[in-house]
């Protein structure tokens, strides 16, 4: 099954050819469309589609929640239940040397 929302968009305002409603795909994780685009534009895009928003949203909610982890587990080691920036912070260098190391 499609783990993927669909919302109807009002027929009076798009219409397909076998004069059905279309069905826009809503992504479903929190991430929204907008602000990717707006990172993909800063870059120097000229046009983006909702498919490059989407895949580039599911890859910085992946490797966010990669630095989340690390950062949740830095704060434990301190003895703190509160994650702070310095947590991120380091969480984050860390992440990019071993990503960098990757490729």
């Amino acid at each position: 099954m499609n783990n993927r929302r669909t919302t109807n968009i009002p027929a009076h305002k798009k219409v397909s050819k076998k004069g059905k409603p279309f069905r826009v795909s809503a992504h479903p994780r929190n991430l929204g469309r907008k602000p990717v685009r707006r990172i993909i534009f800063n870059e120097g895009a000229v046009r983006v589609s909702d498919k490059a928003a989407d895949e580039l949203s599911g890859e910085l909610e992946l490797h966010g929640s990669k630095i989340s982890r690390r950062a949740v587990e830095l704060a434990r080691k301190d003895g703190r239940k509160t994650v702070k920036d310095r947590d991120i912070k380091q969480a984050a260098s860390e992440f990019h040397t071993s990503f960098h190391k990757e490729k």
